[in-house]
């Protein structure tokens, strides 16, 4: 089933084309790869389809409705969440409380509710904790739910904005370079946590220069350069692709 299709997306920044008619689809509970060099258009395109950023032109289609130019707190609420190159966490907040930032968009209670401290405050609270428990046990900093998240050493916070983007319990999640800045242990661990999301049902768009993650778990690979689509297909596919080598991957790839 195709969850997501894009179509001719194009996106012009003061006359400079960061994207130039990208199209493509997203199945149901895959993981596509985004590669491409820096400046390709990866998190531009992220972006679009976050509702980040509107298109210059072309339709993004979730589920089957138009969503292009859409908030971000809509498609968030359609099920997308994602997740920043640069790190985004609180640093004054626990780790607790950085995750159930990620559940701004599902509240029910209004500001009355909240003065009066009306039972439907206590159980949202109450399943706003568990949720955010559940997202923690997922990338395995339960442990760690009372730290000030400005305390926690590089790798655990990327754990933390991954928890946050989960506990809004989303269909499609968008990881850009998660595992960016990690070393050779915690990267193995990133591919592992990568593996669990997609054991839950999640799809998953990936953008990544660690080629080892990219080819390991990725089901298909979309390849970007200078705003252009140059290929799209299985990983092994793209790693032979002559205009893949050339572009991105060197001749010792």
């Amino acid at each position: 089933m195709t969850f997501l299709e894009v179509r001719n997306l194009v996106k012009n920044y003061n006359g400079v084309k960061a994207l130039r008619g990208i199209s493509f689809d997203l199945k149901e509970g895959e993981i596509l790869g985004i590669i491409g060099p820096n400046g390709a258009g990866k998190t531009t395109l992220v972006n679009l389809v976050s509702g980040i950023d509107r298109p210059t032109s072309g339709e993004i289609i979730l589920k089957g409705k138009k969503v292009e130019g859409l908030p971000p707190y809509r498609m968030a609420q359609m099920g997308v969440a994602r997740t920043f190159q640069h790190i985004q966490i609180f640093p004054e907040m626990t780790v607790l409380e950085n995750v159930k930032a990620g559940l701004h968009t599902r509240g029910r209670t209004g500001f009355i509710a909240s003065l009066l401290h009306l039972p439907s405050v206590t159980r949202e609270e109450k399943e706003s904790t568990h949720l955010s428990l559940e997202a923690l046990a997922l990338v395995g900093m339960v442990s760690k739910r009372d730290w000030p998240a400005g305390a926690l050493p590089y790798g655990d916070r990327k754990k933390v904005v991954i928890a946050r983007a989960l506990v809004s319990q989303p269909q499609i999640l968008m990881l850009d370079e998660p595992a960016g800045g990690l070393n050779e242990q915690e990267t193995q661990e990133m591919g592992e946590l990568i593996h669990r999301i997609k054991g839950m049902g999640i799809t998953i768009m990936l953008i990544e220069h660690d080629m080892d993650l990219i080819m390991g778990f990725c089901h298909r690979v979309l390849v970007l350069h200078h705003g252009e689509r140059i290929a799209l297909g299985p990983p092994q596919d793209v790693q032979d692709d002559p205009r893949v080598i050339q572009a991105y991957l060197g001749e010792g790839f």
